[in-house]
């Protein structure tokens, strides 16, 4: 057998098939194939839909500081940057071979081939149909554009030899093969494309050209053949106004940030929601980014439309210290104010406190800067020993102590440091509150206490330090429901059974509707909810009251 095919007759066809090559050919308008980076703080990727086309970016996103059974669901707003980035295109099909669709019924066998990188494959159904290199998906697109996406280069010079186009755009992203080869890093394929007359600045459907992309995924000497081809340096994505320069940068790659500027590029231009390249790789914490930009007079305070973020916001949050002394040293704001009461904006301090990375020492930092200890959220309330808390970062919350927070300053509902760590269970951190000052029987809004919220979520240990500390077991205002019920209801006996033992008067008490702990427990058909019961009438509970 002629392993190349270029002596095989149809006969031969049967064999042929048989080479070895991956039946799966992953093509535009089906489910696209990729994984996305997950990081602390905000989301930083663009969403993507399955036709591999970004979702618009920068939309604010929520962070929710959930008080369990509690009276809210407070928001604290936080932006959602988007990077701008588009994953390879690559698609898969469902690799089953079969199916319906026109997709399907117009792939062939040499795309399947040319996918699968067999130029032996590729000669052998070329000797059996020599027009069957320049037959077109259902997606519209050729041999040529599978070649340069999957970098098969000596497929490639082949089509090309044989008169393939290299300008065929994708029937709906309208993207061309030195977009594929641009976006995967396929230098040599890049070159051969532009040698044999590929045009070196098309835009596709979402405004992005193969110089947006190589500079998006740091590829330096892809980009750098491209501006020689003069590539549009400043093209911006149709969906996010993002320019190379948003993309390099966010992505950290600095050698690529440096061509772009050294090649005239703008240091700071702001995207559709107000964010700069700087303000991107700061909350990525790329310091030889952020330090390149701040050297090319790129503002380092750059605001973002939704949520008034700026770079130091960005950089405190996801614990960037060195990113923040950075931004510091080139006079960022390190007290940026909120503009009014509806800026619901956390400070860089806050966000610090927030952080469980680098929290304490960029804390730190920016106090020493003239951060406001005791610095409110607007409308929430909520302070940096309330952040803190809920996080149970006790390094963080032993400095606030220590530069004199109050620890019993409450958030707009009511609620103390103390009643966030008994709802997260951090021991800990209550016991430093409480050593420190703290009231044990403060009172939110509604009349519910440390004890309460931590008896409806089964803090054994918090209930426990609680009650030595004598905490009582007072009722909420509106519906009088004690500890003892929200032990009862939520499945909670050891909680129940400190609570009994502290106060045994308790185990028939009704709230407001005239329910008791028994028939609180009685509503649910679970074993640890029998042994309430069971702990409850021994104990002296009444069926009915």
């Amino acid at each position: 057998m002629d392993v190349d095919g270029s002596n095989l007759m149809p006969s031969d066809f049967p064999l042929a098939l048989d080479l070895g090559f991956n039946p799966q050919l992953w093509l535009p308008g089906q489910q696209p194939y990729y994984s996305q980076p997950q990081l602390a703080g905000p989301s930083t990727s663009i969403p993507y839909s399955p036709m591999g086309m970004p979702y618009n970016s920068g939309q604010p996103s929520q962070v929710f500081y959930q008080k369990k059974n509690g009276p809210k669901h407070e928001r604290v707003n936080i932006i959602d940057t988007g990077s701008g980035k588009h994953q390879p295109r690559h698609y898969r099909g469902n690799g089953s071979g079969s199916g319906s669709g026109t997709a399907r019924k117009k792939r062939q066998a040499i795309h399947q081939a040319v996918q699968a990188g067999s130029l032996q494959a590729v000669k052998l159904l070329h000797n059996l149909d020599r027009k069957c290199i320049n037959m077109l998906t259902g997606e519209g697109i050729n041999t040529v554009w599978i070649a340069a996406q999957g970098g098969h280069g000596d497929i490639l010079k082949f089509l090309i030899e044989h008169g393939v186009d290299v300008n065929t755009p994708a029937t709906e992203s309208n993207r061309t093969p030195i977009h594929q080869a641009a976006q995967n890093g396929h230098l040599r394929l890049v070159k051969l494309l532009l040698e044999n007359g590929a045009e070196p600045d098309p835009v596709d459907s979402s405004g992005i050209t193969p110089f947006w992309s190589a500079a998006q995924e740091g590829h330096y000497d892809i980009a750098k053949i491209l501006l020689e081809n003069n590539a549009n340096l400043e093209v911006e994505s149709l969906d996010g106004s993002r320019r190379p320069i948003h993309q390099a940068a966010q992505g950290g790659h600095t050698r690529v940030v440096k061509l772009l500027l050294d090649n005239g590029a703008e240091p700071d231009p702001t995207d559709n929601s107000g964010i700069s390249p700087l303000w991107s790789a700061a909350q990525q914490g790329h310091y030889e980014t952020v330090r390149l930009l701040l050297k090319a007079d790129a503002s380092v305070d750059v605001t973002s439309y939704d949520g008034s973020r700026q770079p130091i916001h960005q950089a405190a949050q996801n614990g960037h210290l060195e990113v923040v002394q950075l931004l510091l040293e080139f006079d960022a704001n390190a007290t940026p104010e909120n503009d009014s009461f509806e800026d619901t904006t956390p400070s860089p301090f806050w966000l610090a406190c927030a952080s469980a990375k680098s929290g304490v020492e960029i804390a730190k930092l920016l106090l020493d800067k003239g951060a406001d200890v005791n610095f409110s959220v607007a409308r929430s309330g909520k302070k940096p020993i309330h952040a803190a808390a809920h996080k149970g970062n006790i390094d963080v919350a032993r400095l606030l102590i220590a530069r004199k927070c109050d620890v019993d300053s409450k958030e707009s509902d009511g609620w103390t440091a103390l009643m966030i760590a008994s709802q997260e269970g951090h021991l800990p951190f209550l016991n430093l509150l409480v050593e420190s000052g703290a009231k044990v029987d403060a009172e939110e809004k509604d009349g519910a206490t440390s004890l309460w919220i931590a008896s409806q979520q089964g803090h054994t240990e918090i209930v426990r330090r609680l009650l030595d500390l004598g905490a009582k077991q007072l009722p909420t205002r509106s519906a009088q429901r004690r500890p003892i019920h929200q032990a009862a209801q939520n499945g909670h006996l050891p909680a129940l059974q400190m609570l009994l033992k502290k106060e045994p008067n308790g185990i028939n008490a009704e709230d407001k509707s005239g329910a008791t702990p028994l028939l609180l427990a009685a509503q649910e058909n679970q074993p640890n909810y029998l042994a309430i019961m069971n702990h409850l009438v021994s104990h002296g509970a009444k069926a009915s009251v």
